[in-house]
Formats: C-alpha cells, sequence, structure tokens
C-alpha cells in the first residue's frame, strides 16, 4: 500500500549535544532501582509526539493547492507498506 503524506511546517529543534547524549543513556539492565528511570526513558516526550500538531494532507493536489495559498515549499514523504521498515 502506497501511503502519502505531505508537511507544509518545519520542526525546528537543535541538534542534541554530546553531553545531552550520554545524559540520556539508559540504564544497562533492568531492576526495581532502575525502574523509573528505564521508565523515563522510553516514554514519549512531547517534543516526541510534536509531529501530529503539524497539518497533515494525504493527497497531492491537496498538499499542492495548501502550499501555493501559504507560499510555502511541499515536503513529501512516500513509503511502501511499514514505515518503520525491517526494524
Amino acid at each position: 500500500m502506497l501511503s502519502l503524506l505531505l508537511n507544509f511546517a518545519t520542526i525546528g529543534q537543535a541538534s542534541p549535544t554530546e553531553a545531552q547524549l550520554i545524559k540520556n543513556v539508559a540504564p544497562k539492565e533492568l531492576s526495581w532501582e532502575t525502574f523509573e528511570t528505564v521508565k523515563k526513558h522510553a516514554s514519549l516526550t512531547t517534543d516526541d509526539l510534536r509531529f501530529q500538531s503539524l497539518d497533515w494532507k494525504t493527497t497531492v493536489f491537496e498538499g499542492l493547492k495548501y502550499g501555493q495559498e501559504l507560499d510555502k515549499p511541499v515536503i513529501l514523504w512516500l513509503y511502501f507498506g511499514d514505515p518503520r521498515g525491517a526494524c
């Protein structure tokens, strides 16, 4: 199945620094003592869900028309099947 999504907004998020990446490492094992840390590491944040607030369009025509109205570029994302691939 071919899925098509068009996006007209840019999610502006700075790249994490090396210190932030090191700080964000989950504990190596799950125990009662590390449970809350692991849970916090695995839970979605508001930044993870920002893409849901974008004004997505589902047809090329609708997206092109909307992009012209706002004088913004169109970002075209195409994939076949599951967007996660073979992970």
